[in-house]
């Protein structure tokens, strides 16, 4: 009987004794334990920019302007700048390599130009757009509401060749005030076809404001503009393209910038 009870008494002291080194080395472990970095955010997904198609508008003997369109196809996303690279080629020439640089809002569809080239007989062209810097934005954003009021136009004939005169009247509808406007116009005639490009810009262009403008490009003899597209745009994700007042809301709500080379 006293062996027994000396048995049991031998058992609780080693099972106290091993409890106390299970638990001062818990203790050491979690006074020494550095939890796991946390695994990085998948990366969002965006669709490479879309050439839809190019135009080569003849102006003046060996001269031309070029025309791309090109569209977006993320509606959560607007690349805030990316390059693009007219290439006309024509039979027995070298390539000639006219560059620029743009921006393009979510789901736009936008139409890049370069006027006054050189262009060969029976030259065609092609276009590539790249290295797009994207920034996503949410459901807040929505795109500058700027409206074509009025459209009157004029041609002022010339000896050889025309020019195809814009006097356009836009409306800013948008809550807010902006620093810089560009404006995009394409005339075409009854085919649907682009005849005829121009671009300007505009300054200071406040909430309910309206403001004229003028665009103009030649016109061959015989070409009848019967169509306008008129694209005013603002490159919003420069931090001066909005001007602030107060008690006006930003329609800026963009979130962490993502580049990406699709």
């Amino acid at each position: 009987m006293v062996l027994k009870h000396r048995t049991a008494k031998q058992i609780v002291i080693a099972s106290i004794f091993f409890g106390f080194w299970v638990v001062l080395g818990g203790l050491v472990f979690w006074a020494n334990y550095t939890p796991p970095a946390a695994p990085p955010p998948t990366p969002r997904s965006v669709n490479a920019l879309q050439v839809i198609a190019t135009k080569i508008i003849s102006t003046y003997p060996g001269k031309g302007d070029l025309v791309g369109i090109i569209r977006n196809p993320n509606s959560d996303a607007g690349a805030t700048r990316f390059q693009y690279k007219f290439t006309i080629t024509a039979v027995g020439q070298s390539p000639k390599i006219v560059t620029g640089e743009s921006f393009i809002l979510p789901g736009d569809q936008k139409y890049l130009t370069a006027f006054n080239n050189d262009i060969p007989d029976n030259a065609t062209t092609a276009l590539e757009v790249s290295n797009p810097e994207w920034l996503f934005v949410d459901s807040s954003f929505v795109s500058p509401e700027i409206v074509l009021i009025n459209k009157p136009t004029n041609i002022i004939p010339g000896s050889t060749i025309d020019t195809f005169q814009l006097k356009g009247l836009l409306a800013n509808q948008s809550g807010v005030d902006y620093s810089r406007v560009e404006v995009t116009v394409l005339g075409l005639n009854d085919k649907g076809e682009i005849i005829g490009a121009g671009k300007t810009f505009m300054g200071s262009f406040l909430s309910a404001e309206r403001r004229e403008f003028t665009v103009q490009w030649p016109l061959q003899k015989g070409e009848n503009v019967t169509d306008l597209k008129v694209m005013p745009e603002v490159n919003v994700f420069l931090s001066d393209a909005i001007q602030q007042r107060q008690g006006v809301q930003d329609i800026r709500d963009l979130q962490n910038p993502v580049t990406s080379g699709d």
